[in-house]
């Protein structure tokens, strides 16, 4: 009769061990497929094309250059309005603004594709003008 019940617990707790195994390895599948949906989630927004608005009182002009929100930096920033510049020096007095409103951060984090940069209107212009030639 003790073997038997020796047996018995034995079985016991090796099922029990066998269920607690089992939950275990479906909550490391519930993992896995959450950190699947954030990663996926995550590329996603870093490939996210960023738009370049260039304003002024009245006047908007978009960038015809969008790079991914992975690609951006302040060197991006700078070096994507000179492309249309024309090789000429050009002057953007508030483009600092940017990047102490808030709005380059916003951009970077992800909860904005469009990075809107104050400019002179005759610099629009001149942008504008560079474009069309190309």
């Amino acid at each position: 009769m003790g073997t038997l019940i020796g047996i018995i617990s034995a079985i016991i707790f090796f099922l029990l061990s066998l269920f607690e195994i089992i939950s275990k390895v479906k909550e490391a599948i519930e993992v896995s497929r959450d950190l699947k949906g954030f990663f996926e989630g995550r590329e996603a927004r870093e490939n996210e094309k960023i738009r370049f608005v260039l304003f002024s009182e009245g006047e908007e002009w978009v960038l015809p250059y969008s790079p991914r929100r992975k690609e951006l930096s302040r060197a991006e920033v700078a070096g994507a309005i000179g492309l249309f510049s024309g090789g000429k020096r050009f002057s953007l007095p508030r483009l600092s603004e940017i990047f102490l409103d808030g709005s380059y951060d916003a951009v970077i984090s992800g909860s904005s594709s469009e990075l809107r940069i104050p400019c002179p209107v005759e610099q629009i212009e001149a942008f504008k003008a560079f474009a069309k030639s190309l």
